[in-house]
């Protein structure tokens, strides 16, 4: 069953429902603006990744607790419940590093082209494969 809201269009000018802030910021960058550096970061995360997830969910919402626990902790309850692993493989790029990628140039054409000016040869040319 369809949501009614989702179903309608967006007014000119202001809608309630449009995001004006743009797209939220990922993670790992609310973290560095907080001061946290890459080494407190990956050392937070080795250690988040031994908890059990009602475990992270204290630490999530301990307002006593360091910062870049609590944000790691709930964003990794956040992936959790989702079933989506975007902060966790924002940390894990960091971690280890985005694995390298490689792309195939070799390009082989096996149906060389043909620019043709008359029908005749033309002719000769598509029955090649009946000869």
């Amino acid at each position: 069953m369809a949501n009614e809201q989702n179903l309608k269009h967006f007014q000119k000018g202001y809608d309630e429902r449009r995001n004006m802030d743009g797209a939220p910021p990922k993670i790992y960058n609310v973290l560095k603006k907080l001061g946290y550096g890459n080494a407190d970061i990956i050392a937070c995360f080795k250690e988040m990744m031994w908890y059990s997830v009602s475990e992270l969910e204290t630490i999530s919402k301990d307002k006593g607790e360091m910062a870049i626990r609590g944000i790691m902790a709930g964003g990794l309850v956040s992936d959790w419940k989702k079933g989506n692993l975007n902060n966790t493989r924002e940390f894990l790029l960091r971690l280890m590093g985005q694995p390298t990628q490689t792309i195939d140039q070799n390009i082989n054409n096996t149906n060389p082209v043909f620019i043709v000016k008359d029908k005749a040869t033309k002719d000769i040319l598509e029955n090649l494969d009946e000869l």
